[in-house]
């Protein structure tokens, strides 16, 4: 759910009038969300959740990027999750000052992606125009895969490499233990359960992902956050 568009879960549009169907800009930005997510709260390659998540380091940016997964992912208010992710569209700026700037450095190579991304999103619930964004949001896609290619050799892909290494590693043993099991006539046991890499979710009393909302913050989670309006050219 948490990776599921604003129009899907709302079943109302973001800009235009009227209920909304699902449609392939429903699944480009569900990509999107999962892409930010992964960027966010994991420590590069091997999956393991960042130390600022884990507990293992507070204050300043470890509160922050806390405060962006719980308003955009982890919140069990779906509310805040809708209401975060509505008040993201109004100001297109805002993914990079509030969520790209929070991503783990090993994934800096996915900024431009994401941005370029939102823009393709945004733009097509803007204007209604949903069809025509897939060919180019694959086509960001693979211009970022061909860059990542074309890099030399970094601390980043050196981390890479060692976590493949691991990995060969432990299929290796996986394959042997198994050998020494079948030689022995022994049954194979049911495989264990998936390691849990995210803690419970801690509870927070800030329900938006913008710092200048807290004295709007109430000090229990509401069934509805306030959304903020802003104002607009004119306006008194």
């Amino acid at each position: 759910m948490c990776f599921a568009s604003y129009e899907i879960l709302k079943d109302r549009k973001y800009y235009l009038i009227g209920r909304a169907e699902h449609n392939s800009i429903h699944d480009m930005e569900a990509i999107f969300w999962v892409v930010d997510y992964l960027c966010l709260t994991r420590d590069g390659p091997g999956g393991s959740r960042r130390k600022e998540l884990r507990g293992e380091q507070r204050g300043g940016a470890a509160n922050s990027l806390e405060q962006i997964v719980y308003c955009f992912f982890d919140s069990e208010n779906v509310q805040v999750l809708l209401e975060n992710r509505k008040t993201l569209f109004d100001d297109y700026t805002d993914v990079e000052t509030y969520i790209v700037k929070q991503f783990h450095p090993y994934f800096d190579v996915l900024k431009p992606l994401v941005v370029e991304w939102w823009r393709l999103i945004r733009f097509a619930y803007f204007s209604g125009s949903y069809t025509p964004m897939h060919q180019p949001f694959l086509e960001v896609l693979n211009k970022t895969l061909e860059e990542i290619e074309k890099k030399p050799p970094s601390k980043q892909s050196t981390a890479t490499l060692a976590e493949l290494e691991r990995r060969r590693k432990d299929l290796s043993h996986v394959r042997e233990f198994r050998k020494i099991q079948k030689a022995a006539g022994l049954r194979q046991p049911s495989p264990p359960a998936m390691w849990n890499t995210s803690p419970p979710r801690a509870h927070h009393t800030r329900h938006t992902y913008e710092p200048a909302m807290d004295s709007t913050m109430a000090a229990a989670e509401p069934s509805s956050p306030p959304v903020r309006t802003k104002k607009h050219k004119g306006d008194v």
